[in-house]
């Protein structure tokens, strides 16, 4: 066996994801209007093409000031970033789980104009 084939399993605990969520998937009404509760609004993602479902439990405070910047500058005019680490399912056949996820929604850069 050449150095080329080698195989090393490594164990983790977890998988850090950094991903970009379309912004229009993002239902407006995610969360319930002030002053009620935000809660902690729940989405699960599945990665086109596998079996792969992950659940993301986030902070609905967060996801209020995401949405108020995506109703505030349009869903085509913003970048909504999610990040957090990927744990394995709790229960056999279960989705996975995205720990201590977060939501961060900022306005993309206006492109500058030529002269």
């Amino acid at each position: 066996m050449s150095t080329m084939d080698r195989k090393v399993r490594i164990s983790l605990k977890g998988v850090k994801v950094n991903t970009l969520l379309p912004p229009a998937a993002l239902p407006a009404d995610l969360v319930p209007p002030e002053p009620q509760p935000a809660g902690n609004p729940v989405l699960e993602l599945e990665v086109e093409g596998t079996p792969l479902v992950m659940r993301v439990v986030l902070n609905g405070k967060s996801v209020r000031r995401a949405l108020k910047t995506i109703a505030e500058h349009g869903p085509g005019n913003v970048n909504v970033l999610l990040q957090g680490n990927l744990k394995p399912a709790t229960s056999p056949g279960g989705p996975y789980e995205l720990d201590a996820a977060g939501l961060t929604v900022t306005p993309k850069a206006a492109k500058p104009e030529t002269p």
